[in-house]
């Protein structure tokens, strides 16, 4: 029998790629959507035995090949300097933890702040229609700790909203968190925050356990 969470993650490939393989196959030819991923993620392993591994970006990238679809993917390994983008969302003391504490998997969560913002760039500047952010670790649990919350390290997602805001003078932000946990890390960021309207599909009984829909923001 399939747990639910390896039932979300079949539905979640099945649907985005099968149901719409000859519109990708279409959309490939075109540039219009993009992939991003990057060889860094297969270094970043907690333990050998734990979920959060590098063979979950091996997944996705066998997918695509498999599926004739490889043309939607790119490595993107270039450098580029996003502190001052992580700064908008964490604090400096949780940044240098990360750095002292958890080196390799602060590196890695850097790139992937680097890719996604990349991504952001593309569909802003037109480039690319839709992008794709192949990354690990995740980030939508990530706070201001010091440490992982969930194996998050940066909230991806929160900085990106930032930076859309702030590097292109978007002034409304609408975030939809379909991942089988709540999005508590996006969630606290913006509650306050009416320039952001942020909703997340989860299971209730899932971790980190928030996420009421008596909670309805700002």
């Amino acid at each position: 029998m399939l747990k639910r969470r390896e039932f979300f993650k079949f539905l979640f490939y099945f649907l985005f790629f099968n149901l719409n393989a000859r519109y990708l196959h279409a959309r490939q030819k075109t540039n219009s959507t993009k992939v991003l991923s990057s060889l860094i993620f297969n270094k970043f392993l907690l333990n050998i035995n734990h979920p959060e591994r590098p063979e979950r970006i091996k997944y996705i990238i066998d997918f695509l090949n498999h599926s004739k679809l490889s043309g939607l993917l790119e490595y993107f390994e270039k450098q580029r300097d996003v502190d001052i983008w992580i700064k908008e969302i964490h604090t400096k003391k949780h940044i240098d933890s990360l750095k002292l504490n958890f080196t390799l998997a602060e590196i890695v969560s850097r790139h992937a702040v680097a890719i996604c913002l990349e991504g952001v760039d593309r569909i802003i500047k037109k480039n690319n229609t839709n992008v794709f952010c192949a990354v690990r670790p995740p980030g939508h649990h990530a706070l201001n700790t010091g440490k992982d919350e969930g194996f998050c390290f940066y909230n991806y997602i929160a900085i990106s909203a930032r930076y859309i805001q702030k590097r292109y003078n978007v002034s409304r932000i609408l975030i939809i968190d379909w991942d089988y946990h709540h999005g508590n890390s996006t969630e606290h960021f913006f509650y306050d925050d009416p320039s952001v309207l942020f909703f997340s599909t989860h299971d209730q009984f899932a971790y980190p356990g928030t996420g009421s829909p008596n909670r309805k923001g700002k």
